[in-house]
């Protein structure tokens, strides 16, 4: 795999301000799969793409810009050169920042595995975030570094998901307010504890659910809490 390439095409102090602002909105998001080695069985975390993406498009959008990630395959002499693009433009503008990530592979399930690992690791290394564990050095390095490396990858999902589920609980706020309700953040808290007590784990996916597909659900869930917290005990 070739090492990922940041190119700066016609790049103004308006687009660098407004990147600015997005990763200090993200500054990790929250690993929700997990692997193992298959040489040794230890353990990783990793963000999946689609939580990747439902962290890190709202804020884009809030702040003006779109995230785009096509990608190109090139064949020569029985060999094929696969290259993701992750590409984000300033709307206001059109300049754009952009990476290039690019490995050979064999056949379309190997291409998958890449363009769906380049698209994450395209956007983590974009916006500076931290998307996995970062157990590659256990890799190289053996059994020296394993029990740190596994340590923290335990802690990782707790220090990230506090600040993912900020930023999930925003855009269900703005969504609902939209919608002509208006939800305190510390009822939307008192909510989600109601559900999930302290689980901030089954917090975050319950908020990317209600983002992706449940949001009707969610806003009738969340009125029925509300109605039920005024009512007298």
């Amino acid at each position: 795999m070739t090492a990922m390439v940041e190119n700066v095409k016609d790049n103004t102090f308006e687009l660098y301000r407004k990147l600015s602002e997005v990763t200090s909105e993200v500054t990790g998001i929250a690993c929700d799969q997990e692997a193992k080695f298959t040489r040794d069985g230890a353990k990783y975390f990793y963000a999946s793409l689609l939580r990747v993406l439902m962290t890190v498009k709202p804020v884009l959008k809030k702040h003006g810009l779109v995230l785009y990630q096509p990608y190109e395959a090139k064949y020569d002499n029985g060999k094929t050169i696969c290259t993701v693009h992750t590409i984000i433009a300033d709307l206001s503008t059109g300049k754009f920042l952009s990476c290039s990530d690019a490995a050979e592979v064999a056949g379309n399930h190997d291409k998958g595995r890449f363009i769906t690992y380049a698209r994450r690791y395209g956007i983590s290394a974009m916006l500076g975030a931290v998307a996995d564990s970062d157990l590659d050095g256990d890799v190289v390095y053996g059994n020296a570094t394993k029990k740190a490396a596994v340590t923290q990858a335990s802690e990782i999902p707790s220090k990230v998901l506090r600040n993912a589920l900020n930023n999930h609980t925003k855009l269900l706020t703005q969504r609902l307010k939209k919608d002509g309700l208006e939800v305190s953040t510390n009822d939307f808290g008192k909510f989600l504890r109601s559900k999930f007590d302290k689980d901030f784990n089954e917090m975050h996916q319950y908020c990317v659910k209600c983002a992706s597909t449940d949001f009707e659900q969610f806003k009738k869930d969340i009125t029925e809490f509300r109605v039920s917290a005024t009512k007298p005990v």
